[in-house]
């Protein structure tokens, strides 16, 4: 081989090296750059994080952002004693780590209590607006329990507590359509609210709820049962009243067993017979006046 050929062979490798050489300078400066800028990146936001998590440890711990005064509104002084403890509330807590739907789930599981809000006031409230459970009835289960004016049974009647109420019969817990029977109760002492003296909320004693969706309302001042479902009150109290004013008149109120007010143009008044038998009587609003 010529020293011409040699020397030619040798420049040829010589560019090719020159040639890859700033390649790889340029690609190893791209991912050092790249490599760096994700390194900081990184530590950045660790650094962040760090700052962010000392600060609200700094927070939580503060004197200026501890719980001081709870203030709870709707209730008497037992109850509110009683939200308290069930809630695990201390002035030793921030405001920043209470937790409202907490709080709020666990002072709705009392039994008196209907619904809670909270507001956090910075720097040292918590402020709680409690709806106090209001009986309307008593409902007949396997013992008495309260009633809501929306047919939600809320307690069980103990000892000592209040039973001047209306009584729910007819209706067991296991039945299917409890619900359904309640409501049906419960809209029933909503369209006597009103009422004032006779079939006054104070003046009924009893609701039985029957299956067929009405119920037997029994009085205090009246000495029969009167049959009526939840829909059309306030037609069937005016045509009832027209026609215990004719019953009362006539004397006959006390020889009756049971009015029956579902019918659109009357009543059907069921006398007490002989040996406890019943006799029907239709009453129009010709007889009657309704």
């Amino acid at each position: 081989m010529s020293k011409k050929t040699l020397l030619s062979r040798q420049s040829v490798t010589r560019k090719r090296q020159d040639k890859g050489r700033p390649l790889l300078r340029e690609m190893l400066k791209f991912l050092t750059s790249v490599s760096f800028k994700v390194l900081i990146l990184i530590v950045g936001m660790a650094s962040i994080s760090f700052i962010f998590i000392y600060f609200y440890k700094c927070l939580i711990n503060s004197p200026y952002l501890r719980l001081e005064y709870i203030q709870i509104s709707g209730v008497d002084e037992e109850i509110k004693s009683e939200l308290i403890e069930i809630s695990g509330l201390n002035d030793g807590l921030s405001l920043l780590t209470i937790e409202p739907n907490r709080i709020k789930a666990r002072m709705e599981q009392h039994p008196w209590v209907r619904t809670v809000q909270l507001e956090k006031r910075f720097p040292h409230t918590l402020a709680v607006s409690a709806e106090k459970e209001l009986p309307r009835a008593l409902v007949l289960f396997e013992s008495l329990f309260y009633m809501n004016r929306w047919g939600a049974v809320f307690k069980e009647v103990e000892q000592g507590d209040d039973v001047d109420y209306p009584v729910i019969t007819g209706i067991s817990r296991a039945d299917d359509d409890a619900g359904k029977k309640l409501a049906i109760a419960a809209a029933i002492l909503e369209g006597f609210e009103s009422e004032s003296g006779l079939l006054s909320l104070n003046d009924i004693s009893e609701i039985h709820v029957n299956d067929g969706g009405d119920a037997l309302i029994y009085s205090m001042s009246l000495p029969v049962a009167i049959k009526m479902c939840s829909d059309n009150l306030e037609k069937g109290k005016s045509r009832l009243k027209r026609l215990v004013t004719h019953l009362q008149e006539t004397n006959m109120i006390d020889t009756i067993k049971v009015i029956d007010m579902n019918y659109l143009d009357g009543a059907v008044v069921s006398f007490k017979g002989p040996n406890g038998m019943i006799s029907s009587l239709r009453e129009d609003k010709t007889t009657a006046g309704l």
